[in-house]
């Protein structure tokens, strides 16, 4: 009876664009799945993949797998520490501009809302956020669907382009059948109800209202 002992490898490389624990574990499920590889595992804390694997499968297949999936990869092996902190900091960096640009539109958003007026700068407002700033999350959410799969960002996108797509609705409807919308503060104050901020909706004009 003759043993044949298969030759095997260890491959470890960083990964960048993890938002989230289930990011790990779809990545993780890939490799385990790729043809060679016998375990892999996926640390989101340290953003880094472990695989051990067969000496015919080449460390390019498990990073080609890893970015089709729409991550980066950085290969430990290549790679010094100070050029991994830079790289970290570089990601931080660019996250911080889109947060800071996002802020600097969202808050005006805000007031506008409050103050009820210039609802369609509003709208350009926050239609610019979701789809500018936010489309790194509806990119990774469009990969992922196509491998039947979701993370956090399936429910930024869900909740945000909806949000988007009815304020939208809402917006041209509006103006269609005249309505604006108001911001009433502490609405029913005084009369036994909480005091809340809500929006409401006031239709001007013809015989349904003043």
């Amino acid at each position: 009876m003759f043993l044949t002992r298969i030759s095997m490898s260890h491959t470890q490389f960083k990964i960048t664009g993890m938002h989230c624990a289930s990011c790990a574990i779809n990545i993780e499920s890939e490799l385990g799945k790729h043809p060679g590889v016998h375990t892999a595992n996926v640390n989101y804390a340290l953003a880094s993949a472990s695989v051990e694997h067969d000496d015919s499968v080449a460390q390019q297949e498990l990073h080609t797998l890893v970015k089709g999936m729409g991550y980066g990869v950085q290969d430990t092996s290549l790679a010094s520490d100070k050029t991994g902190e830079h790289d970290h900091h570089a990601l931080d960096g660019a996250a911080g501009r889109r947060a800071a640009f996002s802020m600097a539109l969202a808050v005006p958003c805000v007031i506008l809302a409050m103050l009820g007026i210039w609802t369609w700068v509003q709208a350009i407002l926050s239609t610019i956020v979701v789809l500018g700033p936010g489309m790194e999350f509806h990119r990774m959410t469009f990969k992922l669907l196509k491998r039947g799969k979701a993370n956090m960002d399936t429910l930024i996108t869900m909740g945000t382009l909806v949000a988007l797509a009815f304020s939208w609705w809402q917006f041209f409807r509006g103006a269609h059948h005249g309505v604006h919308f108001a911001w009433t503060l502490f609405r029913g104050a005084g009369k036994g109800e909480s005091e809340r901020g809500d929006f409401e909706v006031a239709r001007t004009g013809g015989k349904d209202g003043a």
